[in-house]
């Protein structure tokens, strides 16, 4: 068998290119002959599962694409059609989280797994648990980097947001001046 360049036919010697082309016909009129004896019920199911296996690739493709090195394959569960085709139903893709020991490659990793998490345009459930646990260790990262550089962090008890001691400090005064506690 013989690939010419720039082309994408194959170049079989006539005797199998005839047998491919009985075998590859033989197998339309196999299809097309399963296709009329479905249902109108069967058919519509069909369509469904093809609409499903399309949303299901994308889906999964978008957060491959997006995690970069942070993130494995799509791996696809399948159901078998009426057809007779497989249907990819469900899937999902492996996503690392951040453990690098420098907080601020594991703050760069952590946007980069949320990226991945969110980037379907619609993320499931599970997909948004894992950009908020993402988001909690990009801001954790950004504290220990702010602690490296001599700056004290703590939760403030009025927004619930990380400030130096020195906002707190001058937030709490505040509300102490005005009489709120």
């Amino acid at each position: 068998m013989r690939v010419s360049s720039g082309s994408s036919h194959i170049h079989l010697p006539a005797e199998r290119q005839a047998n491919v082309q009985k075998a590859e016909a033989k197998s339309d009129e196999k299809k097309h002959a399963f296709q009329n004896t479905l249902t109108e019920d069967e058919k519509k199911k069909v369509q469904e599962l093809k609409k499903r296996d399309t949303e299901v690739r994308a889906h999964e493709r978008a957060h491959a694409a997006a995690g970069g090195h942070m993130a494995g394959s799509p791996n696809y569960q399948f159901a078998t059609g009426p057809d007779g085709q497989r249907y990819a139903v469900g899937g999902d893709v492996a996503i690392q989280m951040p453990s690098a020991k420098d907080p601020a490659v594991r703050a760069q990793e952590a946007r980069q797994v949320r990226a991945a998490a969110t980037a379907p345009s619609q993320p499931s459930g599970q997909d948004l648990k894992v950009a908020a646990q993402a988001s909690k260790v990009e801001m954790e990262a950004m504290a220990e980097m702010r602690e490296q550089d001599g700056v004290k962090l703590k939760v403030c008890e009025n927004c619930g947001s990380v400030h130096g001691l020195e906002k707190i400090q001058v937030e709490m005064a505040g509300k102490e001046s005005t009489g709120q506690s």
